[in-house]
């Protein structure tokens, strides 16, 4: 936003207090809407609710279905036939043997399953499976058939008997034993009757009451607003006792699984007017006499071909609708006060909105001469001021670039006048000092000559003499390898043999350390006009250094590629890297970080003379991964040394 735009902004801020009337209005119409909206969304709720209780009772009736079908059930029959004809068939003991086990296992899979019972024509339990046990016949007969319990004694079940089909779930409220509920409780769920035979009147009837565990776990997980109740209610015109029966209820605590002993009816409920609102309509929404409930309620059918129904309702609290506007409202009679207020402010705030950015480009000028750090934050709204500031941080950033390059290019222009110096001397003191060394070894050969044989520990003696001598050689010669320098002997040679050949010469010392050579690209038709010899000693230095911080087992990883018509080869280990101090010293002679006979510290300043000779660079960094990435880059073509000659 431009400079212009943001005085424009303010200026109309400050004059758009008559928004608020409208504000008011709109505030009126979003409650309406958003009430509209919650009544669309909780009806949206009850269906997806009456959906899912649907698919339980039907995965239910199914499973009844099932039970009916099976072949334990359709072996029992011509026992149930028998019984109806008042005789004891053959095999009565064990087809029911089979048959209760049946139910039994079944019972014990399917917790839901409450009780289970198999009846005769006339209604008499013949078996009778409950909480996981089967009931004892107990009960004789003049047919020689023991009853589980009593007789029904139920009028309206054997002239509901002779309405069924054989084969279909019928549903109605049977009879219970006194050894199935408590005193007082009417079981929440009707029982599913399936009369079974080949036609007419049915040989046996199978019973099944479920008691709701599913539907419970359903009704505590559904989904609702904060505050919301959830009820259930038995609507059934044909028996008073459960007509308004409360079958669920969230503040009651009332369970489909766990009914209470005194039944409470939805008459009574709250003065009855989710009852008077069912009667009139079979679903919508009302509010409560108190002002301090919203109810949604539907009206289900679970049972088929039954006028039997459910009541589905959820009671949503008032201030729950209304948290989203309370909070509002408040705000907007805040508003009004303050908004008075800060008209008066808009002036100054402008002023220093647009001051407040520009003084703190000015204080950052002045500090930026003692620390080259200081940056400003690009917070500012207004255009202008905010490119600036991206200019200042710009300009910052560069001159700490030209600083530290500057500092880089000082600390290699005295590398290389170290490196000069000490060479020259290297060269004088390595002539002098290698005479004597090979004087000594002369006499150490001559001493032990004249030792006798048998004087074992002077001869370790003299051998522990040889090899410090030898040792002190190798010293002078890297000394004086240092101080030579020889210009490179150009050839073309291909990178990637080139490679491989360096690899094999190290790679004894890798399998000493059980550590592996990973390549992880080379370009085949790399090639480079170099001495070859010379970067071998390089690559070479730098392989050893990254086994010496590599761990057993681990891996050493090589790259090489022509890039930009360039040579780039770089060794990366997988150690602990290296401290800011070693890095600050690591091309200085004699400077190592091995034990005492590891290394003369000369292999990275040669390696420096190499690169340089050839015109390229060496560059050795901690890797962000982990580990020292070693680095060098020499031209694909002759070109003039980077140092002196």
């Amino acid at each position: 936003m431009r400079l212009r735009g943001t005085i424009f902004f303010w200026t109309l801020l400050a004059t758009g207090l008559p928004l608020l009337a409208l504000t008011f209005v709109l505030l009126n119409w979003g409650e309406q809407r958003h009430l509209h909206e919650m009544d669309t969304d909780m009806g949206r709720r009850l269906n997806a609710l009456a959906s899912e209780i649907d698919n339980r009772l039907n995965y239910e009736r199914e499973m009844i279905r099932g039970i009916a079908q099976s072949s334990a059930m359709q072996d029992f029959l011509p026992v149930a036939r028998a019984a109806n004809e008042g005789s004891r068939h053959p095999d009565y003991a064990s087809l029911k043997n089979q048959l209760t086990q049946f139910l039994l296992n079944l019972q014990r899979t399917i917790p839901s399953l409450g009780s289970l019972r198999v009846l005769d024509g006339a209604g008499n339990t013949l078996i009778k499976v409950s909480e996981g046990r089967a009931r004892p016949a107990i009960y004789p007969s003049l047919g020689n058939v023991e009853y589980a319990e009593e007789d029904l004694h139920s009028p309206g079940f054997a002239r509901a008997m002779r309405n069924w089909t054989n084969g279909e779930i019928n549903f109605m409220p049977l009879p219970q034993s006194r050894w199935d509920l408590p005193t007082g409780q009417t079981l929440t769920m009707l029982t599913a009757l399936v009369p079974l035979g080949e036609s007419g009147h049915p040989d046996a009837v199978l019973a099944v009451n479920t008691f709701g565990e599913y539907l419970d776990r359903i009704l505590r997980l559904v989904p609702r607003p904060s505050g919301t109740e959830l009820l259930i209610a038995e609507r059934n015109l044909d028996d008073p006792q459960r007509n308004g029966l409360l079958l669920y209820h969230d503040r009651l605590d009332t369970r489909f699984s766990a009914p209470k002993p005194h039944e409470v009816k939805l008459q009574s409920l709250d003065g009855g007017e989710l009852w008077q609102n069912i009667q009139q309509r079979p679903y919508g929404q009302f509010s409560s006499a108190d002002g301090n409930w919203r109810v949604y309620y539907q009206e289900f059918h679970p049972y088929p071909n039954q006028l039997t129904s459910w009541i589905l309702a959820f009671a949503v609290p008032y201030s729950t609708l209304d948290a989203p506007y309370a909070g509002l409202r408040q705000s907007l009679w805040l508003l009004v006060l303050l908004v008075f207020t800060a008209s008066a402010l808009l002036a100054v705030l402008g002023a220093r909105h647009i001051a407040r950015p520009i003084l703190q480009l000015r204080e950052a000028l002045h500090d930026f001469a003692s620390d080259a750090t200081r940056r400003v934050a690009v917070s500012s709204h207004t255009r202008e001021i905010r490119e600036l500031e991206n200019d200042f941080n710009d300009m910052a950033e560069r001159l700490r670039a030209a600083e530290a390059e500057r500092l880089r290019s000082e600390r290699k222009m005295l590398q290389q006048a170290k490196l000069a110096s000490i060479g020259q001397m290297a060269a004088g003191i390595g002539h002098e000092i290698n005479n004597p060394l090979n004087n000594i070894l002369s006499y150490a050969k001559l001493i032990e000559r004249g030792l006798p044989a048998a004087s074992a520990r002077l001869h370790d003696d003299i051998q522990e003499l040889r090899e410090e001598t030898q040792r002190a050689g190798r010293i002078v010669r890297g000394v004086m390898n240092f101080a030579r320098q020889l210009p490179p002997e150009h050839r073309p040679f291909k990178v990637c043999p080139w490679i491989k050949h360096t690899l094999e010469l190290i790679e004894p010392e890798a399998m000493a350390r059980d550590v592996m050579f990973a390549v992880q690209s080379c370009d085949p038709e790399c090639q480079a006009d170099a001495d070859a010899d010379q970067l071998q000693q390089v690559l070479l230095n730098l392989l050893r250094n990254a086994l010496h911080a590599t761990p057993e087992h681990g891996q050493i990883e090589l790259h090489a590629a022509c890039e930009n018509q360039r040579l780039c080869v770089s060794v990366r280990d997988h150690g602990h890297g290296l401290s800011n101090d070693v890095l600050e010293h690591l091309f200085d002679p004699f400077f190592t970080t091995k034990t005492v006979g590891e290394g003369t510290g000369l292999g990275l300043s040669i390696s420096l003379g190499i690169i340089q000779y050839h015109g390229g660079e060496l560059s050795i960094r901690n890797h962000p991964e982990g580990g020292v990435d070693a680095r060098f880059e020499v031209p694909l073509t002759p070109a003039a040394p980077r140092i002196p000659l």
